[in-house]
């Protein structure tokens, strides 16, 4: 049986080098994993972000139209309940923990940036 030593040394090559092609493959979708786990953790603390801004200011933004500043807000409302049963009436009661939710829209366009932030503040302080 004879072995060519030049073929040995080709096959040998190629090996290496498709071992070598491998190796980058590997390293790159190391590379790849980490920055998307990276990009993964940086939404979870935006969205943590927005919910922590939700929650204090009680505005949530409509982050699709960026062109406009949109969103919703929760204003508290007065809510009077009339009790009155068959002779007897009560007086109004008053709940001040009912909610309702209103639409927002400031366009930066046709507002001032002074405006829209005076607003920004009104709605926020309901």
């Amino acid at each position: 049986m004879f072995f060519d030593p030049f073929a040995i040394q080709y096959v040998n090559t190629v090996i290496v080098d498709k071992i070598n092609e491998l190796d980058h493959q590997r390293v790159s979708l190391e590379e790849q994993s980490q920055s998307l786990k990276k990009i993964e953790e940086e939404q979870e603390k935006e969205q943590r972000k927005l919910s922590f801004y939700a929650s204090v200011t009680k505005i949530i933004p409509n982050l699709e139209n960026r062109s406009k500043i949109a969103g919703q807000y929760a204003t508290l409302c007065l809510v009077i309940l009339h009790y009155c049963y068959t002779l007897t009436c009560y007086p109004d009661i008053v709940e001040r923990d009912k909610k309702a939710v209103e639409n927002f829209e400031f366009d930066p366009s046709q507002e001032d940036a002074f405006d829209i932030c005076n607003n920004t503040w009104k709605m926020i302080n309901l």
